[in-house]
């Protein structure tokens, strides 16, 4: 019983964590740069929906904006969205 309620209490933490380290994403404005996300129906992840959390269906990602590090942490924290990068910079590359 004691093992059940502590591997419960862990994975509780886990979820909150990352549901703040998505909000963290596009609440601080720094990170990312040049990200806007577009939110539809589309379920959140694993079972952070327990929590009130929900899904981005598209995240635009400017790429003369932000490095690839930072696009791999956004792979990572919304594996449910579709990750679109473009050059805004480039006339001909816009979305």
């Amino acid at each position: 019983m004691l093992v059940a309620i502590t591997v419960l209490c862990l994975w509780c933490c886990y979820s909150l964590l990352w549901i703040r380290q998505r909000h963290a994403a596009f609440r601080d404005g720094v990170s990312p740069r040049g990200a806007f996300a577009e939110d539809t129906l589309t379920p959140a992840p694993g079972l952070l929906w327990l929590f009130g959390e929900g899904g981005h269906t598209r995240i635009v990602v400017d790429t003369s904006l932000i490095s690839e590090p930072e696009r791999a942490r956004l792979r990572r924290l919304f594996p449910e969205a579709e990750i679109r990068e473009v050059d805004f910079s480039d006339p001909d590359g816009g979305y």
